[in-house]
This record gives structure tokens, C-alpha cells and sequence, in this order.
């Protein structure tokens, strides 16, 4: 049967067929070490090279002596959907400030990860100009899908509470394969049933909740620091003002008869409502304010009738572009 994403976006294979992420100490959760392909290259830690004109840079190769600026999230951040490192969102922006951009996007990562690993970043350095978050959209799946908070973040719980039980190899087989079953991570590995969800609105309630405690440490970095910190709502399609393609639609429509056995089409339906992603950006700039961080709804700067998505959430060179275009006039 002929793969629909990879016909109409051929560089999708690639990240197909890269290794799940490891599970790590702590983070729970990185990138595959040293992969290398013609797409895709990732350093020791997993994390993806930015590259321009000859020169590459990433977390574990930068020179602790020059100012550094810093792109973080998930697998958007990473640059899923990229034909190569150099038309990363992190080496567009190097190519067009001319200073060092380093990308610790990690794919399938909940902002606490996240947040985790610029820690580790703050180890090395201190250099740190600006600091942008591309996320919001992980935390808001899984809480909604959840439907109950833990102790720790979704997602991050559950490696944190089955490592212990578990090998770390099967932990991170069964998260990938989460995202082509209708059980959830928990189910899969320990075959408990996950509680239904207590209310569709509970998801944004539980996801505004973890931020409402990440920009207060944002905040602290951000003013110890010196640094200018900003939160990007990270596109979804459904929430863009844009006119879907042809090629988009076919593409999302192939994904979704791919994954109706997944919990994908429910959690979806509500995530593709106009009012509960209003509450959600709304919300995540009401906190933004309260602690004086400046933010960005990038929905709101996608109105094209290109083709620059090659799913519903992931970014083509054109769409990492307008994303690019659009946060350098906002610096």
C-alpha cells in the first residue's frame, strides 16, 4: 500500500525510520545519540544540529565562551518536517541573526521535559541571550487525553513511575507504539485501563495549571539571567487561519484512516474545537502577562494558501520560513 506522507513529503521517511527516542535519567526521555542521515543529524545527547554556512552547532559542541540563543520544545522544535539541518527553524534563525542558535527539541517531549533539559544547557553556560519555547501542543494532547493530573506531568510520569519496573529499551518501545494503539502508554507496558476522562475541559484546566508553574520559573530564569524569554503557541493546522491544500488534506486524511484505532480521533475531535483552543491560547497569554514573558499565538501569523504542513502539527522548509520570518520581526 503506497505511504501517502511519504509521497507527498518524501523527507517524512526519514523521520519515520529514525530510532525511537531513549530513556534517560531524570529527563526521562531524549533523542537517538549520533544518528546521521542526509536529513537528519543529531549530536551525543540526541539533540539536532543547527547548521549554516559551513558551521554546526549544537548542545554539546558550542563554545562556552560565546553568547548563545536557545530554541526549545518538542518535535516541531526539533524540525519534523525539514528537508535537512539547515532549514531548521534553529539554523534559519542563525542564518538570519547571524548568532549562534542551538535546537534542544526533543520529539515527543512535555514542557517539563523540556524545561529539564535547558537546566542541564544552563550547566555549561550562562551566555544565554534569548530563549524561545515552541510548545504547548504535547502537554495539551496527553492532559486531554488523561483527563487527570499526576504528581509529575503526563507523560513524564509514567516513564518516572515504570523505570523502575521496566527496561528503559521497553519503555521507549511501548511510547512509540502508544501512537499507533488506542491504549495509552500506561495500559500498553503494565496493562492497567486508564481512567476515563473526567471532562473534555479538564484537559486545558490540567495543561494551564503546569504553566501557570513554568512561567513562574521562566520568569525567575529569565530575570536572574538576563535573558529575554519568549513562549510560541506552536501552530496545528485546524487552529491556522490558513486554507488546507490538497496535498495537506490527503495527507491528514491517509494519517487518520492510519490511526483509527488509536484514541487519536477522539482526543482530535476536541482539540480541532475553535473554543476550547481560543480557552487555551487565551489562557496561556493571561499567564504570559502575569509574569511580564512576552507571547505569541503562531496560529495567528499562518494565513497562506501554500502547502506547509506535512501533517497536522509538523512544519515543511516553507512553513519553518513563515514561522521564521515572523519571529525575527518580533525580536
Amino acid at each position: 500500500m503506497t505511504n501517502l506522507k511519504h509521497q507527498n513529503f518524501p523527507q517524512m521517511k526519514a523521520y519515520d525510520e529514525m530510532p525511537p527516542g531513549e530513556v534517560t535519567p531524570f529527563a526521562m526521555l531524549k533523542g537517538p545519540s549520533n544518528f546521521t542521515s542526509k536529513e537528519i543529524n543529531t549530536d551525543q545527547e540526541g539533540f539536532r544540529f543547527s547548521s549554516f554556512d559551513g558551521k554546526e552547532k549544537s548542545f554539546c559542541n558550542f563554545d562556552t565562551s560565546e553568547v548563545l540563543n536557545i530554541i526549545i520544545g518538542g518535535s516541531t522544535a526539533f524540525g519534523v518536517g525539514s528537508s535537512s539541518d539547515e532549514l531548521t527553524l534553529s539554523s534559519m534563525l542563525m542564518k538570519n541573526t547571524g548568532e549562534t542558535w542551538i535546537n534542544l527539541g526533543v520529539r515527543g517531549c512535555v514542557s517539563l521535559q523540556e524545561y529539564m533539559y535547558l537546566l542541564k544547557l544552563i550547566e555549561k553556560t550562562q551566555k544565554i541571550k534569548r530563549i524561545i519555547f515552541l510548545s504547548g501542543i504535547n502537554d495539551l494532547y496527553i492532559n486531554t487525553m488523561e483527563g487527570e493530573a499526576n504528581f509529575f506531568d503526563n507523560r513524564f510520569e509514567f516513564f518516572n513511575s515504570n523505570l523502575s519496573f521496566y527496561s528503559p529499551r521497553r519503555i521507549s518501545y511501548t511510547y512509540f507504539k502508544s501512537f499507533f494503539s488506542k491504549k495509552s502508554f500506561n495500559e500498553l507496558l503494565t496493562g492497567i485501563k486508564r481512567k476515563e476522562k473526567i471532562s473534555d475541559i479538564n484537559g486545558i484546566d490540567i495543561t494551564l495549571d503546569k504553566y501557570k508553574r513554568n512561567f513562574l520559573l521562566y520568569k525567575s530564569l529569565s530575570m536572574s539571567l538576563d535573558i529575554s524569554l519568549i513562549f510560541i503557541l506552536q501552530p496545528f493546522i485546524y487552529w491556522t487561519n490558513k486554507k488546507i491544500s490538497k496535498k495537506e488534506k490527503s495527507t491528514i486524511e491517509y494519517l487518520e484512516r492510519k490511526q483509527l484505532k488509536t484514541n487519536w480521533p477522539e482526543v482530535s475531535k476536541i482539540l480541532k474545537d475553535e473554543n476550547y483552543y481560543t480557552k487555551y491560547s487565551n489562557g496561556l497569554e493571561k499567564l504570559a502577562i502575569e509574569n511580564d514573558l512576552s507571547f505569541f499565538d503562531s496560529n495567528q501569523w499562518i494565513n497562506t494558501l501554500d502547502t506547509i504542513f506535512c501533517d497536522s502539527v509538523h512544519l515543511n522548509d516553507l512553513g519553518n520560513n513563515i514561522l521564521n520570518e515572523c519571529i525575527i520581526r518580533e525580536l
